[in-house]
């Protein structure tokens, strides 16, 4: 019986274990209500005709709760329907100086490097290649990590974000909950950037349906009651209503539920491959590598 399943997933549970162990840990956008109104906010702002000082988005939520994937599903939607005007995603480094900063745009955009070129040689050319290439918006994830960088090399980044609003190039940043402290140093960036935030999942409805809609593309055989009282506790509990961190739980006990032949997930298997909260787990004891 595969009714819990979608139709384009059934034939799923047919394929090789090694692939369908693949498809259960394989990265998936789950167009929750949140998540759909903040991608429709998104590509509705960048269809727009191009304008001075264009606003941008701030893409605030917890680690591991669908910030990266969500920017990922925009950009894909964005540069499938068009060849111009393009998205583009750029990880911003950790503890950025503006020199660094540039080196990671010039890597995404493929531009040659210049050696001995001055710091204003190295905007400039960023700031050609964005009048050439006319980008519908350029995502910065992990942006706060600016909050990391020098007080100097941070006003230098704001300014030079800021200076893209003469291209019509809308920025959307993208971090954790520090994204808001990180902005909040700039009063003209803040003042021109949406937020869209995504919170932690509340143990209500919304998180039971979030669990029917994974179960129904995760091919098993079975059903598995991920939204019954029991499994949805318990899921919420170690997952912290973290929607990464539910995905992962969710493909990790597929996996164990296919490699036992009993096709469903469990209890048992939640807790094997969940032990135990996020905020309670404790990094890896690395002193015997030192």
């Amino acid at each position: 019986m595969t009714d819990h399943l979608r139709p384009e997933i059934r034939s799923q549970v047919d394929l090789p274990p090694t692939e369908r162990a693949v498809l259960f840990r394989a990265p998936r956008w789950i167009g929750y209500d949140a998540a759909v109104e903040h991608l429709t906010a998104m590509t509705d702002r960048c269809r727009l005709p191009p304008h001075d000082r264009m606003r941008g988005f701030t893409v605030i939520g917890p680690f591991n709760n669908g910030k990266t994937m969500l920017v990922e599903r925009f950009r894909q939607i964005m540069n499938a329907q068009q060849r111009s005007n393009r998205v583009y995603s750029v990880d911003v480094p950790g503890a950025p100086s503006l020199m660094r900063f540039l080196a990671a745009l010039r890597r995404t955009f493929q531009a040659p490097s210049r050696s001995g070129s001055t710091l204003a040689d190295r905007e400039d050319q960023i700031l050609t290649l964005l009048s050439n290439l006319k980008p519908a918006a350029i995502v910065l994830d992990e942006f706060h990590n600016v909050l990391d960088a020098a007080p100097r090399e941070r006003k230098m980044i704001f300014a030079f974000l800021r200076a893209w609003g003469k291209l019509h190039v809308a920025p959307i940043l993208v971090g954790d909950t520090r994204l808001r402290i990180t902005i909040d140093l700039d009063e003209q960036m803040e003042s021109r950037l949406d937020l869209l935030g995504l919170e932690r999942w509340a143990f209500d409805e919304s998180f039971l349906t979030l669990l029917d809609s994974l179960e129904a593309v995760l091919p098993l055989r079975h059903p598995s009651d991920l939204s019954g009282e029991e499994l949805a506790s318990l899921l919420y509990e170690r997952t912290e209503g973290l929607i990464g961190r539910t995905t992962e739980v969710c493909g990790q006990a597929a996996t164990l539920a296919m490699e036992e032949g009993v096709e469903r997930i469990t209890r048992a298997h939640v807790e094997r491959v969940a032990p135990q909260p996020p905020s309670l787990r404790r990094p890896r004891d690395l002193s015997r590598l030192v």
